[in-house]
């Protein structure tokens, strides 16, 4: 899963949320997102990745108008899989003010969810189905 998490150059052709992505996945390093909004909007956010631990943990820092907003995938090991855990904490003077607005980005975050899924299990011509590198226990 973390292979998938950290091609940012692939997230255009899985993931539901994000438009286009670009930038290189090491803590303290930046990158480019576009994203679609629930309500079909698309955003330009320049983010810091501010960890990158791989198979473990990716999280990064965007900021737009008076919000932050800190989206965090962690990875952690679940029986003969991994289980994802993703989340996003927004802050600032405007995240009181428009939290009705994030409450609507919870069901594009549960597509991302399974789509991030659906890529990470769907096979390799080479490898055949891979969970971070791995094959995936049946």
């Amino acid at each position: 899963m973390w292979a998938v998490l950290a091609d940012f150059a692939g997230y255009r052709r899985w993931n539901p949320m994000v438009v286009a992505a670009e930038g290189e996945v090491r803590s303290g390093g930046r990158a480019s997102l576009r994203y679609r909004s629930s309500l079909g909007v698309e955003l330009q956010f320049a983010v810091r990745i501010t960890r990158a631990d791989p198979g473990r943990e990716l999280r990064w820092v965007g900021r737009r108008l008076a919000i932050r907003g800190e989206h965090s995938f962690r990875l952690e090991p679940s029986g003969a899989g991994t289980r994802l855990v993703h989340g996003e904490v927004f802050t600032g003077a405007l995240a009181g003010v428009l939290r009705f607005a994030f409450r609507r980005q919870v069901p594009v975050f549960e597509r991302f969810d399974r789509a991030l899924r659906n890529e990470a299990e769907r096979p390799s011509p080479l490898t055949g189905p891979t969970a971070g590198g791995a094959p995936i226990p049946r």
